[in-house]
Order: C-alpha cells, then structure tokens, then sequence
C-alpha cells in the first residue's frame, strides 16, 4: 500500500500559492512537484549512485542504488 505524508498550510501562509503556481509554470500537478523538492531534499542523504554497468538491467540499477525497494 503506498505511503502519504499530509503537508497542512495555515491561511495566512503563502506557500501553497507558490507551489500551485510553480506547477503550472512546469505544467505539472502540484503534488508532483512537491515529489520532486522533497526528493531534491534528500538527495544529500542518498549514497553515492553505482556506475549502471554494475548491474544487469534497470530494475537492478534502481534497487542497487536505493530508487526503488
């Protein structure tokens, strides 16, 4: 089952606004956009990514370097 975290604003913040308009600059649903800053986020903890020719195919190549479980 997938995970989901809930980000709340309060009224006064400008936040979402930003985010919503962001988005469409990108042409993109905001959520998709907050996937890509949260993961932009962590990318300071991630290893280093392995060469791809370490691996046999993709699905080795995303699991190996942690993209995927």
């Amino acid at each position: 089952m997938p995970k989901s975290c809930t980000v709340t604003f309060k009224d006064y913040e400008t936040q979402p606004d930003l985010i919503e308009h962001a988005a469409g600059l990108h042409g993109i649903e905001p959520e998709l956009l907050i996937k890509r800053f949260i993961s932009k986020g962590l990318d300071e903890y991630r290893q280093p990514m392995k060469d791809i020719s370490e691996f046999d195919n993709l699905e080795e190549f995303f699991k190996g370097n942690g993209l995927k479980k």
